[in-house]
């Protein structure tokens, strides 16, 4: 159904002043990434119904107050089809084409707002842990693609036991054993139907340390500090060199896959000394 929301499909071309539905795709990383063209799609359409998948529609809805948001975008005929105003469609993934074509088209802003209940929540939650930075960990994709989205055992047990002062989050979003080592796994936050319980969480913790995964787009969109660990060959979005990530102000991007371990511990050992 991914462009069948008029008959014929009609493709938005960012130019003519229309009511438009906004279909998400790809996976839900990218659905958050491209959602940054969202504010800039807003001043050139008269309304926009944004389609995204389930998992998103608490989040998106808070984030995008002046949009109408439905988590159907799995669904064939979602009933709202019915009630919307509709005069064209446009992936989402399509925005950048029109929203970002240099360097000084990406605002790198924080643009998602997480539940301020469920922050409260887990702002308690964390708190009961003690003193100590709150660091949420990543450490495999849902796809390793050969070893390139997953952080390997031994360095992963290196890098949480250099810091027993630091309190470890897991983040991974499935069932990945975490081998008996110090990490605090909150399954109701992670492995959830509702992203927002996830958004909540990483609002709360100081930090969030990943392989490239969607908590590394949820975190930047929120303005949270991250550190994402780069594989050598990685995705067009994390470009080929340079710290920066083009999409998110607060997204910092570590390189070199075989020193990549002890890159993050020299930096963490400079975070952990502001800390206290």
């Amino acid at each position: 159904k991914a462009t069948a929301y008029t008959t014929p499909a009609k493709i938005w071309d960012a130019n003519t002043l229309e009511d438009i539905v906004l279909y998400g795709e790809q996976g839900i990383g990218d659905e958050i990434m491209f959602a940054s063209c969202i504010a800039d799609a807003q001043k050139h359409a008269r309304n926009i119904t944004i389609d995204c998948t389930a998992k998103l529609e608490g989040l998106f809805r808070r984030s995008f107050p002046d949009c109408h948001v439905y988590g159907t975008r799995q669904e064939d005929a979602p009933v709202w089809m019915a009630q919307e105003p509709i005069d064209r469609s446009i992936a989402i993934g399509s925005l950048p084409y029109h929203y970002r074509k240099q360097d000084a088209d990406f605002p790198r802003t924080p643009y998602l707002v997480a539940d301020p209940e469920r922050r409260r929540m887990y702002r308690a939650l964390l708190d009961g842990l003690g003193e100590g930075l709150k660091v949420g960990i990543s450490w495999h994709g849902g796809n390793s693609l050969g070893g390139i989205r997953k952080l390997e055992l031994d360095r992963l047990h290196d890098l949480v036991t250099s810091f027993p002062q630091v309190h470890w989050v897991s983040l991974n979003y499935k069932d990945h054993p975490d081998y008996g080592l110090p990490i605090h796994v909150y399954k109701y936050a992670t492995q959830t139907d509702d992203y927002d319980d996830t958004a909540a969480l990483v609002a709360e913790l100081d930090l969030v340390i990943s392989v490239p995964q969607a908590v590394v787009h949820l975190a930047g969109a929120l303005g949270k500090e991250c550190w994402c660990m780069a594989p050598d060959i990685a995705r067009w979005i994390y470009c080929r060199e340079g710290d920066q990530h083009h999409w998110y102000g607060s997204v910092t991007i570590f390189r070199g896959w075989e020193m990549m371990t002890e890159q993050i511990k020299e930096s963490l050992h400079a975070r952990n000394a502001r800390h206290t």
